[in-house]
């Protein structure tokens, strides 16, 4: 599915052009008893998403904040807090041990300052990211939620009641629906071939393009994904202040 990514520039008249399946991927929602996120029926705006667990204010997330602005889009995060932390995920492990970008060093690589919000990343192996706390007794998604906001961000949403309602608590069960929020409603901003995340590689054999394959037989087009320039820099914070 590599080579199905949109180039940014193209992807609002992409989407101009498949308003009129809107009608047929809304009833294919129905028959499946899939739900909607209200914010792609709702915005008046082409909507740019960018799906992560956890709302937060990252360069990645600054990256797609540009690319959607742009080129026309509404920014907008879609997250999905009852998923469960693993340690072996770069990017779950990432918000609860942050890594703030100072600058860069006298080689070029990056200077950073370790933000360990908590130390003993065992102790929440498999909770749910929506149920763990810092070690100074914080909730971990308030604290990341508040990173967001403090940039004037208020452009989330939180799936995971609505998922978990519909039976898709998995990638395994959600991806397919989710990828069907992308025919006709909004486009992703996303990379699911990023070389620095050893994990993703599996990830995306056994449960991205299986899903994305069944939209695109479903409906004869694939979904509208702008890929996202992947880089180890993407998953760190910038100093804020």
């Amino acid at each position: 599915m590599d080579t199905h990514y949109l180039a940014p520039q193209g992807a609002q008249h992409k989407l101009a052009e498949r308003q009129a399946l809107k009608p047929a991927v809304e009833q294919w929602w129905q028959e499946k008893g899939w739900p909607v996120p209200p914010v792609l029926t709702e915005s008046r705006q082409p909507l740019g998403v960018l799906m992560r667990q956890v709302a937060t204010w990252r360069y990645e997330d600054e990256l797609v904040e540009r690319m959607a602005v742009r080129d026309g889009f509404r920014p907008f995060c879609l997250e999905y807090t009852a998923d469960a932390f693993t340690r072996f995920s770069t990017y779950k492990r990432a918000l609860l041990q942050r890594h703030i970008v100072l600058g860069t060093g006298r080689n070029g690589g990056l200077r950073c300052r370790s933000d360990r919000l908590v130390a003993n990343l065992e102790r929440w192996q498999n909770r749910s990211l929506c149920d763990i706390h810092t070690d100074d007794g914080r909730n971990l998604v308030d604290v990341h939620h508040s990173l967001r906001r403090a940039q004037g961000k208020n452009d989330f949403w939180d799936a995971s009641t609505m998922l978990r309602e519909a039976g898709l608590a998995r990638a395994h069960d959600y991806y397919a629906c989710a990828f069907s929020w992308f025919v006709a409603h909004a486009v992703q901003f996303e990379d699911y071939h990023d070389p620095d995340d050893p994990t993703l590689a599996e990830f995306t054999r056994r449960v991205v393009e299986p899903a994305w394959r069944e939209v695109q037989k479903k409906f004869g087009v694939a979904p509208l994904i702008v890929r996202v320039p992947g880089g180890r820099r993407l998953n760190s914070y910038p100093e804020l202040g």
